[in-house]
């Protein structure tokens, strides 16, 4: 598609550098609103997504960097700052420092504790499983608003290392203030607040701006979104039929599954109580639309305990959703998520799966939705046409409103390009290749498909054309006779 000359870029997003993790040699992914990887089968996709999810949803081991910071005489400092507030505040804000640079030290190395444990139960293998192979070791390199950090895999070991800003030039930028016992602490414009009795108070305070510091430096990343993630994992029909009724239970083939399925039924039992809360928004347009198209409505049953969800199919009996239809049941966790005011970034593998063309043409209508008005992160994979031209519509339509309008689609219902991120997975010499996709104002480059699409109507043409000779060779013998 040329038309790189449209491109509309109206700010930058946390980027993440891979290289030699898992097939991928190199990769540079930028965190946008809408990150789309699509590609052919086996290439990686759900492995990229997976570390997305891990990145992003990972907190540091908290009662770790704890330990560490009272072995360097935290609580000595912590004792200070108590004392300083009920003189007045005579001090404060150089021991609030002191004690925010023990933090900041200990960051790194409590991130990598937790990640090393986050990502071998969550792809099932040894870290040394996921450096490339015949490569010595794996870097995943995050950058932030001027800041970055360094991932290390090697054999079975992690490490993180901070590259910059170094912990004593963030504490600068760190503004102290406090009426009485109230401790107030800013930084970047964000601020935490904490009424200071003793020494506990003042440690929360300090995990309170940690969080500030992560989400103004990273944003997403290290587990500071400020709300839920939701990773739904392929094959979502198959998993809420096994295990939805044993949740919360703890049965064999529970413990049998792989954590991320295990992590998706949980997710889809919160969403669940989400919808028994009123905290998902059903009175949308494009649910509206999927629901029909889906053929059924959402019914909630409050038992004792647990609420189940049921659907009632325009045909048949109510079921409840782990025995509802294939279709619905892949499509339920990410229409809830996508609603629900509590979860902020999502993560879908294969969107698509088991759904008719249409029915997928409102679930992309639907994620457009969730970014506009609910301010939704959503990364997905991909390898449908239908979904890709989808997401290519609704792109067009940000830039031609009169025809959106005409088409039946509000604003809320379109992408703007600057929102999306496309990546192209292709098969390279033992290694796969991540190739971003210039998005603009008509979308990005789909011929990876038309390629597909040209080779079917191919075939179809030369089958036609001997059976079209066929017909007009045994109509002249016909005649002949």
């Amino acid at each position: 598609m040329d038309g790189a000359n449209n491109m509309v870029v109206m700010r930058e997003w946390p980027k993440i550098y891979v290289r030699d993790f898992g097939p991928f040699r190199e990769a540079r992914i930028e965190l946008a609103p809408l990150v789309a990887l699509i590609g052919r089968n086996s290439l990686g996709k759900s492995m990229l997504l997976y570390l997305l999810w891990a990145l992003e949803n990972t907190m540091p081991d908290l009662p770790w960097l704890a330990s560490q910071v009272a072995e360097a005489g935290g609580p000595d400092i912590a004792s200070d700052i108590v004392a300083s507030l009920e003189k007045g505040g005579e001090g404060l804000e150089e021991r609030v420092r002191e004690l925010m640079v023990l933090n900041l030290r200990g960051l790194a190395p409590a991130w990598a504790r937790a990640l090393e444990d986050q990502l071998e139960r969550l792809y099932g293998v040894s870290l040394s499983e996921l450096v490339r192979v015949n490569a010595a070791s794996s870097e995943i390199r995050i950058e932030g608003r001027e800041a970055v950090m360094m991932i290390r895999i090697k054999g079975d070991e992690l490490d993180v290392e901070w590259l910059k800003p170094g912990p004593e030039a963030i504490v600068e930028h760190i503004n102290v203030r406090s009426i009485g016992s109230w401790l107030t602490l800013e930084y970047e414009g964000r601020s935490t607040n904490e009424y200071i009795r003793s020494v506990i108070d003042v440690e929360l305070a300090m995990v309170k701006l940690l969080n500030v510091v992560i989400g103004q430096l990273f944003e997403t990343m290290l587990g500071s979104t400020g709300g839920e993630t939701a990773l739904l994992v392929d094959g979502r029909a198959g998993i809420i039929r096994t295990l939805l009724e044993t949740h919360p239970g703890h049965l064999y083939i529970a413990r049998e599954a792989l954590a991320a399925d295990v992590d998706f039924i949980s997710t889809t039992q919160r969403l669940i109580e989400d919808l028994a809360r009123r905290k998902v928004e059903l009175d949308v347009p494009p649910l509206r639309l999927l629901l029909e198209e889906l053929g059924c409505r959402l019914e909630l049953e409050r038992k004792p305990g647990i609420p189940r969800l049921h659907v009632r199919p325009w045909l048949g009996p109510r079921l409840p959703i782990d025995r509802a239809p294939s279709g619905i049941r892949e499509a339920i966790s990410p229409l809830l998520s996508l609603l629900s005011r509590d979860f902020s970034i999502i993560y879908i593998e294969e969107p698509e799966a088991h759904l008719h063309p249409r029915a997928i043409r409102h679930l992309a209508r639907l994620i457009a939705y969730a970014i506009n008005k609910h301010g939704k992160l959503v990364r997905l994979t991909t390898h449908s046409d239908t979904f890709i031209c989808q997401l290519n519509n609704l792109i067009a339509l940000s830039s031609t409103p009169e025809v959106a309008e005409e088409r039946g689609y509000t604003r809320e219902e379109t992408l703007r390009p600057e929102l999306v991120r496309a990546y192209l997975l292709e098969r390279g010499d033992e290694h796969v290749d991540v190739i971003e996709l210039p998005v603009t104002e008509e979308g990005f480059d789909e011929s990876a498909f038309e390629e597909v699409a040209r080779e079917l109507a191919e075939e179809r043409g030369e089958a036609l054309g001997v059976l079209y000779a066929r017909e007009k060779a045994g109509g002249k013998a016909g005649g002949s006779q």
